[in-house]
């Protein structure tokens, strides 16, 4: 369910990081972005349900999710 998958997204993620990139995955500089990368993502499960105006605001929250930070 939809549901599942998103808790699963969000307990997961940060060790999902860590397997993608040892070296980087603990450094506190990293933190913010692997984060970012997380909503991004669980957004984008939840997108496809979504209709009409409530659809358009979450693809403009992903956008801001994924935009590169410095």
């Amino acid at each position: 369910s939809l549901a599942t998958n998103m808790v699963v997204l969000t307990t997961y993620w940060l060790s999902f990081e860590y397997v993608q990139n040892p070296r980087r995955a603990l450094e506190p500089e990293s933190a913010g972005e692997s984060l970012m990368r997380g909503a991004y993502h669980v957004l984008s499960v939840l997108i496809p349900y979504a209709l009409g105006e409530h659809k358009l605001h979450l693809q403009a929250l992903a956008a801001k999710y994924a935009a590169p930070h410095a």
